[in-house]
Formats: structure tokens, C-alpha cells, sequence
């Protein structure tokens, strides 16, 4: 199933993020963002996931997911604020 954001949504769309992965696609929106912003993952099997944030610096902002996921479509959220 295709992942959706809200109804015009900014966003960014990576189909296939990293070789071997679960996610078979994730949708970050609304983007840009200065404060909250929503990730969304498609998920073709149970599987652990890790999705943090880094800023222009690289230095890391949030953990948001560090373990098992099951398969489907979940959504994180992040508050900059």
C-alpha cells in the first residue's frame, strides 16, 4: 500500500532507503518544517527500525525509533520545539 500524507503536504519521499532494509518507503512531511514533523514508514515485515534526527551540524537531535516495528504503515513524530 502506498503511504499518504495529509492533503497538501509538503514532502519528501525516499522509495528505497537503504539496501536490505524492512522500510519499502517513508514520507517525511510537511517539509521543511521548523517545529513538528511527521515521518511515515511502509513497512514490508516486522523488522527493528532506527530513525533519529540530525541538524545541519551533524549532530543528533532525537532518537524517534530504536527496535522492532511490525509490518504496515507506522507514523513517528517529531517536535523541534
Amino acid at each position: 500500500p502506498q503511504v499518504a500524507p495529509q492533503p497538501n503536504a509538503r514532502v519528501a519521499v525516499v522509495e528505497q532507503p537503504m539496501p536490505n532494509s524492512v522500510i519499502e518507503q517513508f514520507l517525511i512531511y510537511p517539509n521543511p518544517s521548523k517545529d513538528v514533523f511527521r515521518l511515515q514508514l511502509n513497512l514490508k515485515e516486522e523488522g527493528k527500525v532506527k530513525a533519529e534526527v540530525f541538524n545541519l551540524s551533524g549532530q543528533r537531535m532525537a532518537v524517534l525509533q530504536h527496535g522492532k516495528m511490525t509490518a504496515g504503515v507506522q507514523q513517528l513524530e517529531w517536535n523541534a520545539l
